[in-house]
């Protein structure tokens, strides 16, 4: 027997290329940028901001949802959070990595009504400190919480 030959045809669902007036459709999205763990000096109850992916900060056709996850030492697991700010404030356990995800969630017209999360994610480990407060005499003081509600 020789060799055989199969015709083979691929399509694709693919948007076409967007016409003038026409609006592409994503496919993919970028996770947030700039994601900063901030401490106000509130024993532990941090702010965590970020901004766009740069990809997205010129198109107004979907509206941009993010997803946070962090991890909550109080409870040993995960806490997800889905919202529209930019920002979002949670009490962490200061002498433990806080550990913070970020991605980019898109639903809409740009993505044909189907929600799509961004692949990649923005991550911040924060290491415990044990050097002190710069500026002060105090090196290596720990803090161990009791009976958090009532403080």
């Amino acid at each position: 027997m020789g060799p055989s030959t199969h015709a083979v045809s691929v399509y694709s669902t693919l948007p076409e290329p967007a016409a003038e007036g026409k609006r592409s459709l994503l496919l993919s999205v970028d996770p947030p940028e700039n994601l900063v763990i901030l401490d106000p000096g509130h024993l532990g109850h941090l702010e965590i901001t970020w901004t766009p992916p740069a990809s997205l900060i010129n198109r107004t056709e979907c509206p941009k949802l993010y997803q946070l996850e962090y991890f909550n030492t109080y409870k040993g697991s995960w806490t997800v959070i889905r919202t529209s700010r930019r920002s979002y404030s949670a009490q962490f356990d200061l002498m433990k990595d806080v550990r913070v995800k970020v991605y980019t969630l898109l639903n809409g017209p740009c993505t044909n009504n189907t929600m799509i999360k961004s692949t990649n994610y923005t991550e911040v480990v924060q290491k415990p400190s044990s050097t002190g407060v710069a500026g002060t005499t105090v090196k290596d003081f720990v803090c161990v919480f009791h009976n958090m509600e009532k403080m």
